[in-house]
């Protein structure tokens, strides 16, 4: 069995990856796993043991001469590309899995034919396509992530589920990459016992960017609590957020700005007690080596989708905001005082580490200087999957609500977690950190959710039925009553799009039958009709379970008794 992988986004986006590695080494424990990478990965699928090969794939210069204008320059492009796409014919691989999800690389997998590809790939008329249910999850839940509970490792990983899913990253630190760290430990005079504090000021994009001022506020605190040891670490152009953190506190950091490896930075983690990090691939690498993540989450991250993944990481938010790719606002536009403070990140650290030592999730009750911001630690749930749990008691609002409920549904829907007795648990070990809405409130949730649930489902309930009719009608010969029918089915599509456009919290259920219609296979009329078929009684399936999931919720909080979980 010969098996490709191919994930060309950014090195945090491959370690994320390292589950669905190891899921599919553990199904195929005799395959030959090759992974596809940009150069940057590289030294992140040699720290792998679960991979036997990779291939470099080197699309900026391809890209660059494909748009140069120049001639030669675009010939050359071609000759690359030719080059790779024979050369992955050449390797005769039997599955590929596609966590790239672009055109190109679907082209590319299209163009090597390799007979069978999970994620994204191109029809058998060249047509777009997207194969497996949870790629389909992946591309809509990015367009509705208010209502999106799970990370995408586990969505990574479910690509390929196994009976005991993986919940770590995977990272193999090596000897010299150690030897690197005792000798900048001994450069710098850090002790064994020091409390050892890496900082990640920097981020892909602006907006993700927690101040550089703050850092440097928080690090204060730190050293003057903790008596922390702090390395700035990044790549060479964060230098200058640096140059801002030393300005507010000269001589606190020692700064490393594209003075590591990716293994060496890796060694440097397994050794520090703690990362405090915007969203970036260096809070991937610190979870991959067991350091634990203090995430401040700030722009359009969700963390919740890109947090830390495994037990005893934290994160930070503001509260009130919403998910949607709003690329165009910049945290720099914030007021000062609506920023996430300090202090209030430093109390963070502070819970985190006393759930550490403890070895259970502690909550507090909520305090004014706490009240703008979200704080929540990481944990497997029940269902195999990371939750991200609250420390700050509340009461829980309609989209935890709905969230959560989705979360159940999916995982239900597609066979993740089928098991009702752990759905029990999930609902236990979640609820019990929230306090309950009242009677009234839950009454006006159910019937109003639940409702909306209905009648989508019966929106989907029509579109079978003529579905059904459509199929015979094919069958039968008769085009002209077909057009008619699927003109139906177009009104019918409308009615599910506005619907959902009107009731946002309906949207993960709409979008995916939007990708599903837009992702139909082949020209044979009778197989078309049989996929749309399956699309409204998917979407009828998930409605109905989403409005089961809505009540179970209900029930579960109106009957049970909330107390803080010590």
């Amino acid at each position: 069995m010969k098996i490709l992988v191919l994930q060309t986004a950014r090195i945090g986006d491959t370690i994320q990856t390292t589950p669905l590695f190891r899921q599919i080494r553990t199904k195929y424990p005799d395959a030959h796993i090759t992974v596809m990478i940009r150069a940057m990965s590289e030294e992140v699928i040699k720290a792998n043991p679960d991979v036997n090969d990779y291939i470099i794939y080197h699309e900026d210069p391809i890209f660059s001469d494909m748009i140069s204008r120049d001639s030669d320059r675009y010939m050359n492009a071609y000759k690359e590309v030719e080059k790779l796409i024979l050369d992955l014919r050449q390797r005769n691989f039997d599955i590929a899995y596609n966590i790239t999800h672009s055109t190109s690389s679907a082209l590319l997998l299209k163009l090597a034919q390799i007979p069978k590809v999970i994620g994204a790939h191109l029809s058998e008329d060249w047509q777009f396509t997207l194969r497996g249910p949870w790629t389909v999850y992946f591309f809509t839940s990015v367009l509705s992530r208010d209502y999106n509970d799970l990370n995408l490792c586990d969505i990574f990983k479910l690509y390929e589920p196994i009976p005991e899913p993986v919940k770590e990253l995977v990272f193999d630190v090596n000897s010299n990459a150690m030897e690197f760290t005792d000798n900048l430990f001994a450069e710098y005079h850090i002790a064994p016992e020091d409390f050892v504090v890496c900082m990640q000021l920097g981020a892909s994009e602006a907006n993700k960017r927690w101040p550089a001022e703050y850092f440097a506020q928080l690090g204060k605190k730190l050293h003057e609590k903790y008596k922390a040891r702090i390395f700035l670490v990044g790549v060479p152009s964060e230098a200058e957020l640096g140059q801002k953190f030393q300005r507010e506190v000269p001589g606190l950091a020692i700064p490393l700005f594209g003075k590591t490896t990716i293994p060496q930075l890796a060694a440097l983690l397994k050794r520090s007690h703690l990362l405090v990090t915007n969203d970036t691939g260096t809070m991937h690498l610190a979870s991959a080596v067991k350091c634990p993540v203090m995430l401040v989450s700030v722009g359009y991250v969700h963390f919740r989708e890109t947090g830390p993944y495994g037990i005893g990481n934290c994160a930070i938010e503001l509260r009130e905001r919403s998910f949607k790719m709003d690329i165009s606002s910049k945290s720099s536009e914030l007021h000062p005082l609506d920023r996430i403070q300090p202090e209030q990140v430093l109390k963070a650290i502070d819970w985190l580490f006393a759930m550490r030592e403890k070895k259970q999730l502690i909550q507090h009750e909520l305090t004014p200087d706490m009240d703008n911001v979200n704080v929540h630690i990481s944990e497997f749930a029940p269902d195999g999957c990371l939750q991200f749990y609250p420390v700050i008691r509340r009461g829980i609002d309609e989209k935890d609500f709905l969230r959560f409920a989705y979360r159940l549904m999916w995982l239900e829907h597609l066979n993740v977690n089928p098991n009702k007795q752990t759905e029990i648990e999930n609902l236990h070990k979640l609820f019990r950190f929230y306090n309950a809405p009242d009677t009234k409130t839950l009454t006006v949730w159910n019937k109003e959710f639940r409702g909306s649930f209905e009648e989508l489902a019966g929106k989907y309930k029509q579109g079978i039925h003529i579905t059904e009719q459509l199929k015979n009608t094919i069958a039968d010969g008769k085009i002209m009553r077909a057009r008619e029918q699927v003109k139906l089915l177009s009104e019918i599509d409308e009615q599910i799009r506005i619907y959902g456009e009107l009731n946002s919290y309906l949207k993960p259920i709409t979008l995916v039958t939007k990708f599903e219609r837009d992702n139909l296979e082949g020209s044979n009329p009778l197989e078309l009709a049989k996929q749309t078929l399956n699309i409204y009684r998917g979407g009828y399936e998930r409605s109905t379970l989403m409005a089961k999931k809505v009540k179970r919720c209900c029930d579960y909080l109106q009957n049970t008794e909330n107390s803080t979980f010590e």
